[in-house]
């Protein structure tokens, strides 16, 4: 019995620690998105649409579409495979099984040669593996 009580205290006293932690660290990514530097921005972004792919869809994509368009605007197109990548993640964790190979084909087909054909390479060994 005394096990049991043990553990419930445990429980009761660790679950809302690591809910807190994760908490920080989204406000913390929130912080960055307000800031000027693009690069830090564009990664924070596509953090935070990581951090709600599978538990919040709208999110997710809200904040990866963001991360789309900081790359457009700022005509900084050699992270915008990553961007278009991350969101084709996204629409694939979500079932969304189409637009998600849309996106992976326009990803693959912006990124750089050298990009490209290590992804290319590896795709027969990952066909094999499955």
């Amino acid at each position: 019995m005394k096990n049991i009580l043990l553990i419930s205290i445990y429980t009761f006293l660790l679950i809302p620690v690591c809910f807190s932690a994760q908490n920080e660290q989204v406000d913390s990514l929130k912080k960055v998105v307000g800031s000027q530097n693009d690069t830090a921005v564009f990664n924070a972004l596509l953090e935070l649409s990581g951090h709600y792919q599978f538990n919040n869809f709208d999110s997710a994509t809200y904040y990866v579409g963001m991360a789309e368009q900081l790359m457009i605007k700022s005509d900084r197109t050699e992270k915008y495979p990553k961007a278009l990548f991350v969101h084709g993640n996204i629409l694939y964790a979500n079932n969304f099984y189409q637009e998600a190979l849309d996106y992976f084909t326009k990803a693959l087909d912006l990124a750089p040669p050298l990009v490209r054909d290590c992804i290319t390479d590896a795709l027969p060994l990952n066909c094999a593996i499955q």
